[in-house]
């Protein structure tokens, strides 16, 4: 079993850009007394971001995967920086999705850039990439598109951003 905590300090006033240094102590509570650390030498490091990023060529956030291949981090091309999340390679008649949940405190837009380069269905049905929120299909895309901006809003509460390649049963 593991068990998960969670601490909070109400004194600490942060904001976007700040960087929090950490390191983790877990000690049981046997006879013995065994403890970690993690990081074992120096601390974890991470800003306070109104972003999601894929600059530390890693997936930072809580980020679920479903379907036959998980997205990953990719150097092979990006709209800003060094990496981009990219879809599984996936086989026809599959699918590779990534999602993420959050709380929105108040109505606010949430902006993506994405490229699509898939077999151009003249009915969007045949291999493409949807966005959902909330599980609604807000758009979706296919053949050739180079990068651009998409913008959606989401009211306040709680929310799951999807983004779903999904390939037809044939080229």
């Amino acid at each position: 079993d593991i068990d998960m905590y969670t601490s909070y300090f109400p004194y600490i006033n942060l904001e976007t850009g700040d960087m929090i240094e950490y390191k983790i102590y877990a000690q049981d509570n046997s006879a013995a007394q065994n403890s970690s650390v993690f990081p074992a030498n120096g601390f974890q490091t991470f800003y306070i971001t109104d972003r999601i990023s894929f600059e530390e060529n890693q997936f930072s956030h809580n980020w679920e995967f479903t379907g036959n291949q998980n997205w990953f981090i990719s150097s092979d091309e990006s709209q800003h920086g060094l990496y981009s999340a990219e879809s599984g390679n996936i086989d026809h008649n599959q699918s590779s999705s990534i999602s993420i949940h959050f709380t929105c405190d108040e109505t606010a837009d949430i902006s993506f850039y994405k490229k699509v380069s898939c077999e151009d269905g003249y009915t969007d049905d045949w291999d493409y990439l949807k966005f959902e929120i909330d599980g609604t299909e807000q758009d979706r895309w296919d053949g050739e598109v180079p990068w651009s901006q998409e913008t959606y809003s989401v009211s306040s509460g709680s929310h799951t951003l999807s983004w779903v390649y999904i390939k037809d049963i044939s080229v």
